[in-house]
Parts: structure tokens; C-alpha cells; sequence
């Protein structure tokens, strides 16, 4: 970040711009991570601010969810929105199944969308597409696991795949949460690391990104 000011001149003289703040963005995304959050109902967990930018199910069937204000979320599974290069396959092999969400948000799809997952040994890196440089983004991240016995043991987190130091809290997938992580896009593209703490199989279910806005500059 530094401050600069142009000087334009010509043979009749000089003028001088006013001084103006540069800021460069990092090609590492800088991610803001919350604390888990609670899978409730469908418009209480996807009702958020910002504009969506796009969803993705980690399995093999898209759904198209309603909310209560008319607001359509497309989950996709073509990799348009993101795509996920799995780790390094363990017991069960790498692969998509379904059964992960344990619970219900009222709504059908919007459960079968948590039911569907993308499994391996991990750790996963998550590219996201399609972003706005310039733009601020949310992108929720859903990684859920009820499926066999003792689901308690396996917990996730995530991290800036550029940056191990940039890490959110870890949490267990049994307790039907979500994080949520803001960053700024240096690039069209951002990578987010998912990471299995316990060394066991794990999933990943689903994302949304919103857009938030250009970031206004001082």
C-alpha cells in the first residue's frame, strides 16, 4: 500500500493529481473464518447476505432450492462454481456417496443436498471460479458426516490453501454446522484447503458463494 499522485505536463506548464491510496491484493486470498454455525431450517442457514454467486453439491444429483423470499439457490455439480482435487484415498476409497446430514432443515432438497458427499483420506483443495477481482465474497462450507458408527471422531477445518497460518477452528462433523469464510479475490480463481484432523475419511458436502460487493477504497 503506498501513496502517489500524477504530474502531467507540457510546454504551457504543469498539473499535479491529487494523492491517491494504492493498495495491491495479495494472490493469497486473506480469509476471515467464523466460528461453526448450526444447520437449522433451509432460510435461517442459506438466508445470508450478499448476492449468490453460485452453490455446488459435492455428490452426483443438482437441486434447485426455494426460499421463503422467492430467492432460487442452484446447487450444481458440473464444476462450474468449484471444483475439489481429493486427497490421498484411505480405507474407503475416493468417491461421492449419500446419507451425511442427520437431520432436517424442512425442506427436502436442501437435505438431500447435505445428504450428498465427496469422500477421501484428504486433505481437499477447493478452487473456486467464476470471481470478480476486486469483489468481497462469502463462501459457506458445508462438511458433514453421520453416515457409520462413532461420527464424533472425525472433525474438519479449513485453512488458506497458500497459508497454514490462516486456519479456522476445527469442528465435528456430526454436529450438523457450517463455517463461513470472507475474503477479498486477487485473482478469478481462490483456493481453500479442507483438512482432516483426525486422519480419517472424510467429506465434503456442499458451498455457497455470495458476492458482496467491490471493496470501496479510502
Amino acid at each position: 500500500m503506498g501513496k502517489y499522485r500524477v504530474v502531467v505536463s507540457n510546454p504551457a506548464g504543469a498539473d499535479t493529481s491529487a494523492v491517491i491510496t494504492l493498495s495491491a491484493l495479495s494472490g493469497t486470498p486473506e480469509y476471515t473464518w467464523s466460528g461453526p454455525l448450526p444447520i437449522t431450517t433451509v432460510d435461517a442457514t442459506l438466508s445470508l447476505p450478499g448476492t449468490v454467486a453460485g452453490a455446488e453439491v459435492f455428490g452426483t444429483v443438482p437441486k434447485t432450492i426455494v426460499l421463503a423470499n422467492n430467492t432460487v439457490i442452484n446447487f450444481e455439480t458440473n464444476g462450474a462454481v468449484a471444483t475439489v482435487a481429493n486427497g490421498s484415498p484411505v480405507w474407503g476409497g475416493a468417491g461421492t456417496g449419500l446419507g451425511a446430514f442427520g437431520g432436517t432443515t424442512g425442506n427436502p432438497d436442501f437435505d438431500s443436498v447435505l445428504s450428498e458427499f465427496d469422500h477421501d483420506g484428504g486433505p481437499k483443495v477447493i478452487t473456486l471460479h467464476r470471481l470478480i477481482v476486486g469483489h468481497r465474497y462469502s463462501v459457506q462450507l458445508f462438511a458433514l458426516d453421520d453416515r457409520i458408527g462413532n461420527p464424533g471422531a472425525r472433525q474438519v477445518s479449513f485453512q488458506s490453501a497458500g497459508d497454514g497460518h490462516n486456519q479456522s477452528a476445527s469442528y465435528t462433523m456430526s454436529d450438523n454446522a457450517y463455517l463461513l469464510a470472507t475474503f477479498t479475490a486477487a485473482q478469478e480463481e481462490a483456493m481453500i484447503q479442507e483438512n482432516l484432523p483426525t486422519g480419517r475419511q472424510g467429506n465434503l458436502n456442499a458451498l455457497v458463494v455470495r458476492d458482496l460487493g467491490a471493496v470501496s477504497r479510502p
